[in-house]
Order: C-alpha cells, then sequence, then structure tokens
C-alpha cells in the first residue's frame, strides 16, 4: 500500500518517464494494430481477457470481480456488463454526435502523445473502427442495469454455452491464483447481463480479432490514462469536461488526494483497516453492530404496518432488510 501511494506521488519521476510506461504494457499485451505492432496468429481472445481480469479489474467486454454472497455466505465470483468510455445515449442518439466527435479528437490526442508524427489517414480509420465497436457495445447493452439485481446462477459450463468464445473455465482457474484447483465446470457464478452474453457472443462472432484487440487495447490505455504524466492527464480532463457537458469543474484535484483515491479504489479494504484498527476499538465496533441490528429489527417490527404498501413490495423489502450488510470498519479476512 505504502509502495502504491509513492509511486502515486512521485510526480517528477512521473513526468521523466511520460509515455514509456503504457507502451511497455502495450507492448506486454501482444502489441496494438495503430502502431502496427499486433500479430493476429498470436492472438487469443481467452488469452488477452486473462491478464486484464487477473491485474486490471476487467475488460470492456465483461467485468469480473468476487463478493460476498448472502445467500450461500460465501466468497463467488459475479460477472456484470462493463461500462462504456461515455453515458450510453451518447452512442445511440444522432443528436449526441458532437459527443463520438470528440471522443474520436480524444483518441487520436492520446495516440499522438504516445507516438508523436505516427498518426495518418489509415490510423485514423482504426480509430473509427474503436468507436463504431464501441457504439455496437452500446447497442448490446442492458437498459437499466442494476448490479444490486437478483443473478441468475450459472455454472461455468452453464455461462460457457452461453457465450462460446470466451474460455470461462481457463480465465476463472487463471484468476484464482493458488484457488485454481477449486474451480471446476460445475462451480457457479452471479451473473447480472445474461441477455447482454447472448448479444456479446453474436458480436465477437461478427467482428475481426483485429478490432476486438484494437478494442481492448484502447480501454487499458484509456483506463490508466490518469496515472500517466500531465500532457496525458490534461487531455483526460479536456475529454471529460466536455463529456459532462460542463458539470466538471475542469480542476484537476491536489496530487496527493488523487493517490489516496487510488489506494483506496485498489486497496480500499487494506487502506480502511489502517484507519480502523488505529481509531476503532473491537467493543466499538461491537456497537456499532449492536445498532444496525436493532435498526434492521426496527424496520422489520413496522413493516406489517406499512398499510399503504402492497403484501408483495413488503415481502421484497423484508428480503432486502435481512440481507442489510454491516460493513463497519474493515472486513475479518484482512
Amino acid at each position: 500500500l505504502q509502495n502504491l501511494y509513492q509511486s502515486c506521488i512521485d510526480i517528477d519521476e512521473i513526468e521523466r518517464m511520460g509515455s514509456e510506461p503504457m507502451l511497455q504494457l502495450i507492448d506486454s499485451q501482444g502489441g496494438w494494430d495503430i502502431f502496427s505492432t499486433w500479430k493476429e496468429k498470436e492472438w487469443d481472445l481467452s488469452s488477452t481477457i486473462l491478464p486484464h481480469i487477473a491485474r486490471y479489474n476487467g475488460i470492456p467486454l465483461i467485468i469480473f470481480d468476487v463478493i460476498f454472497d448472502t445467500d450461500t455466505k460465501t466468497f463467488m465470483y459475479q460477472v456484470t456488463q462493463p461500462d462504456l468510455v461515455m453515458p450510453t445515449q451518447y452512442y445511440l442518439n444522432i443528436l449526441h454526435h458532437p459527443y463520438l466527435k470528440q471522443y474520436r479528437r480524444y483518441i487520436r490526442h492520446i495516440i499522438r502523445l504516445l507516438r508523436p508524427n505516427h498518426l495518418t489517414m489509415e490510423i485514423d480509420n482504426k480509430i473509427n473502427e474503436i468507436v463504431d465497436f464501441e457504439v455496437q457495445l452500446a447497442n448490446i447493452t442492458m437498459s437499466h442495469f442494476d448490479k444490486t439485481s437478483n443473478p441468475s446462477r450459472l455454472t461455468i459450463a452453464e455461462l460457457h454455452a452461453l457465450a462460446t468464445s470466451i474460455d470461462w473455465l481457463m480465465i476463472l482457474r487463471g484468476a484464482s491464483g493458488r484457488n485454481h484447483r477449486v474451480i471446476s465446470a460445475d462451480t457457479v457464478v452471479l451473473v447480472h447481463c445474461v441477455p447482454y452474453l447472448h448479444r456479446l457472443q453474436k458480436l465477437i462472432i461478427i467482428t475481426q480479432n483485429r478490432v476486438l484487440a484494437s478494442y481492448i487495447t484502447w480501454r487499458l490505455v484509456e483506463n490508466n490514462v490518469h496515472h500517466l504524466s500531465s500532457d496525458f492527464q490534461h487531455q483526460n480532463q479536456i475529454f471529460t469536461h466536455f463529456i459532462s457537458e460542463g458539470e466538471s469543474t475542469h480542476v484537476a484535484a491536489a496530487r496527493w488526494h488523487h493517490c489516496v483515491e487510488v489506494c483506496n479504489y485498489h486497496l480500499g479494504f487494506s487502506l480502511g483497516s489502517l484507519f480502523a484498527r488505529e481509531k476503532l476499538s473491537q467493543e466499538t465496533r461491537s456497537e456499532m453492530d449492536d445498532i444496525v441490528n436493532s435498526i434492521r429489527r426496527t424496520l422489520l417490527n413496522r413493516l406489517p404496518w406499512l398499510q399503504w404498501l402492497d403484501e408483495t413490495t413488503k415481502s421484497h423489502l423484508q428480503t432486502l432488510i435481512i440481507d442489510m450488510k454491516s460493513e463497519i470498519g474493515f472486513p475479518e479476512f484482512i
């Protein structure tokens, strides 16, 4: 945690290295068609997905994470649909064409910073392919998506039957590290986006590997722009300000604040435990748990008396109240 913070706060070293860390990362992923360094015969979708899942918290096609399942009282893998770079409506409504134009301009600026004087008409065509593919992704994502809704419980074998282009068993075993032996075709996974995965399979089939690989690499670049030098961050701020329709203040947070957020995003439980161990005694945590349990009992006791709710709604609320989690301090496994 300390090393992560120190590497983030070292602005002089970040400015000195410039684009080099990102270029090395791109090379480690097999190159990028934008730079003509990608080779199709050496590329495989599932092998590309694995390091993104294990190291970079998912890819732009699917998101994997681990949650505590209140029904089974165990930790389980969860599959959800991805977030896009812009709000979904910006890809679908012709009135939002200026946003797509700005998005293409943003990609061009980032490519220019990575490889000065590399932009050509061919590169512009490849940028258009990246954006066009993301528009297709926007068209197949589920509207009103809610990660907290009741998921489908599918075995990995059933998941593979749903989207055969992805080797789910290989990916989940690889992401499980030392626990890979407990992952089998019968392992149950929580899936929040069955219709999306069905449509994703069809999209993968009709899309060239070159375009798939190029889009995945672009999203890896875009997701990490804020870790790079100030010229990259400046372009990101301009783009964010534009798509937020001026709601963004266009003022970067203090570097220490940004680095704390980075640590919290990647190692949130560990960061929280440093504070909780010093400031929250076990007795205090127990008292807070008692307060939460008291609130839960009160809500359950009052529920039958709420005449303005029908029985179906009451039953649903009862389930939500019972499943309400108490997150005080830090998890016991830290």
